[in-house]
């Protein structure tokens, strides 16, 4: 596969340019590409001249004796090298991989890969039955996952204990549990400690609340009373149809709706507190 770039050292560039014209250095980079993707620049000077896009002087086709620049063939070879060198290190690596894989738990007395007979079994390549040693023929090890083992309530009270559920919580998430068959939506449960933990996260009827003070009451319920009149004065400001209909704006119904839920949030806790 032909590289489609080359490096461009800029400093290197700009000093091979310095004793260029504009147009020299544009007719300059323009035969370079052209080298790259074909290999050199034509020897005819109008065939250059039609490539640079304009004249090509005598100081620019200096710098492509036989139709090369000498430094971009040398990049081109590192290019080369160094693809080379990927090639080889991928390709010990895949014969690595391979032949560690071979030499998991098999025998060939006979020497299956390097030939049957005394004497050529040495290589770990000829401890193996299969005839052929291409990785599609060998099976990977199965991984093999460990049973999941339903708790006892003892345990699930101990582990509760350590990461602070009470025991009453521990003994709903062990009926609830027991109940369902260690499931987790439709799949098996893998881990019951952890599941214990999302149980703890989502639990709230366990957790002591702070009492609310008489003065918290008294300004819950003044909220109340100042949501109750803006609401009135709301409904008071909305248009209205001859079938009693309101037509709210929509600035109108989003404060209608943040207020209601303010409202619900202080229901709630005079119903708490009470």
């Amino acid at each position: 596969m032909k590289p489609p770039a080359f490096q461009f050292y800029a400093d290197d560039f700009l000093g091979g340019v310095a004793d260029m014209t504009q147009a020299e250095v544009g007719a300059f980079m323009l035969l370079l590409c052209y080298q790259w993707n074909r290999g050199e620049i034509p020897s005819d000077p109008a065939r250059a001249a039609l490539i640079a896009k304009g004249e090509v002087t005598p100081h620019v086709l200096a710098k492509f004796p036989d139709g090369k620049n000498p430094r971009l063939e040398i990049e081109r070879e590192k290019q080369a090298e160094f693809r080379r060198k990927c090639s080889e290190a991928g390709r010990r690596s895949v014969e690595g991989r391979l032949e560690g894989r071979l030499k998991v738990g098999s025998t060939d007395p006979e020497g299956t890969f390097e030939g049957r007979g005394e004497g050529q079994g040495n290589s770990p390549l000829s401890t193996l039955q299969s005839p052929s040693p291409s990785i599609e023929h060998i099976a990977a090890a199965p991984r093999v996952r460990a049973k999941f083992e339903p708790p006892s309530i003892e345990a699930v009270k101990l582990h509760a204990a350590k990461v602070g559920l009470p025991p009453a919580e521990a003994e709903k998430f062990f009926n609830y549990y027991t109940a369902n068959g260690w499931r987790v939506g439709r799949n098996p449960m893998k881990s019951w400690p952890h599941a214990l933990a999302n149980w703890k996260n989502n639990a709230t009827g366990y957790a002591p609340q702070a009492a609310a003070s008489n003065a918290d009451r008294v300004l819950w319920s003044r909220e109340r009373q100042a949501i109750a009149e803006r609401l009135k004065a709301i409904k008071q400001q909305a248009s209205q149809s001859a079938d009693g209909t309101l037509f709210l704006s929509e600035a109108q119904k989003a404060e209608r709706k943040r207020l209601k839920e303010r409202d619900a949030e202080l229901m709630a806790k005079l119903g708490q507190a009470l």
